[in-house]
């Protein structure tokens, strides 16, 4: 499918694949309630707040609004005035997907070779944006899941006698 959008243009498709994965078998779980105040509150007491991009926009999105209700609909000036006011909401949903991306996401894979005095990690890959810190943590994280489901997967291979 191609579909045009604030002025550009999106080809569409999909593909179907089959995975088979075992899912690690995690002593510790955790819980995440997506709420409507806060992006997220975390088992811990933690909380993701969500950064606030309508707002931010609200200002430029009034005044292309008010132009566009003072074009003669129909006219090209009024054609003109709707791909601002689309390109502006556009921008803002594209924050937002970014946002939900890296919150999903938040790794890509990607290694960035840094030296000790660099304190933020940034990925040219992914675009993902984070203390040097935050990074370690989750790639802990992630090797010692690797690891359990290796265990899990070996455990589960059947002995030949």
């Amino acid at each position: 499918m191609i579909k045009k959008q604030s002025g550009k243009w999106f080809a569409i498709f999909s593909v179907e694949k089959q995975v088979q994965t075992h899912p690690p078998m995690i002593a510790n779980t955790i819980g995440i309630d997506l709420g409507i105040q806060c992006f997220a509150f975390l088992f811990d007491g933690g909380k993701i707040e969500p950064p606030k991009y309508l707002l931010q926009a609200e200002k430029k999105l009034q005044k292309e609004q008010r132009r566009l209700s003072r074009r003669q609909k129909g006219t090209q000036n009024w054609e003109k005035q709707v791909e601002k006011v689309q390109k502006v909401h556009t921008k803002v949903a594209n924050q937002r997907r970014d946002f939900l991306h890296k919150q999903s996401y938040r790794t890509c894979g990607n290694h960035v070779k840094k030296s000790l005095s660099v304190r933020t990690h940034i990925c040219p890959k992914c675009g993902l944006v984070m203390d040097r810190d935050e990074n370690a943590a989750l790639n802990i994280l992630h090797r010692g899941l690797e690891k359990v489901q290796a265990i899990v997967s070996y455990s589960t291979i059947p002995y030949a006698l």
